[in-house]
């Protein structure tokens, strides 16, 4: 990465933070406490494709009841679904919660695994939720990337991203600046989601954000 690039990066982290603290859902409790790979994984496995809101007491709801990998393990997809579709849990996600958690209790343990390549072959597991573990679990220098930092990045760094299951080296390069120059991967990450997200809802909110990075 050239250095007008590494200039861009750390211009566009100082705008990323502004932003963060006027407008990021830092008031999200999962954001506001030291998560457990475990409590990652449930958290993130409830807002796949559902509303932030639907999700904020549903996750309490479950990690009382299912506090630890153990116990999740020897309950069952049907009694997940039974119990916790009013919030969200369809039949899918059910049996991949249990899949993955008797994976990881009869083949890692019971721990999870802190590599990349060692959580992608957990059931259920690909790019973003390993990522996710490591970020927000473990505390390692990664950034998932969802459909949110996607767009983020499309639009702060007019990079293309075809594939979120696969990211390419330069789109890591760029991620690996970002948290870096923020000095939080954690935080980089949450405020890209976010971010990414308000693109998602406002096309004024994009021409005008637009503007802002041409003008810093």
């Amino acid at each position: 990465m050239g250095q007008n690039k590494m200039q861009d990066v750390s211009a566009i982290v100082n705008f990323l933070k502004n932003w963060y603290k006027k407008f990021g859902r830092r008031e999200l409790w999962w954001r506001r406490t030291k998560l457990t790979p475990y409590k990652v994984f449930v958290i993130e496995t409830f807002l796949w494709k559902t509303r932030v809101n639907s999700v904020k007491n549903a996750a309490r709801e479950f990690l009382l009841e299912f506090p630890d990998i153990n116990s999740l393990a020897k309950s069952s997809p049907k009694y997940l679904e039974s119990k916790f579709s009013n919030l969200g849990l369809q039949k899918r996600r059910s049996t991949l919660l249990v899949k993955a958690a008797n994976y990881i209790v009869q083949r890692c343990g019971g721990e999870f695994p802190k590599t990349y390549e060692e959580l992608v072959r957990i059931p259920g597991v690909g790019q973003y939720l390993a990522n996710a573990i490591l970020c927000f679990g473990f505390g390692q220098p990664t950034i998932p990337v969802d459909v949110n930092v996607k767009k983020a990045l499309e639009n702060l760094f007019g990079t293309r991203i075809k594939n979120i299951r696969k990211i390419d080296g330069d789109v890591k390069k760029i991620l690996k600046k970002i948290g870096e120059a923020w000095g939080d991967f954690k935080e980089a990450a949450w405020c890209l989601i976010d971010f990414g997200s308000h693109l998602s809802l406002s096309k004024d909110g994009r021409s005008k954000i637009n503007k802002t990075i041409r003008d810093r």
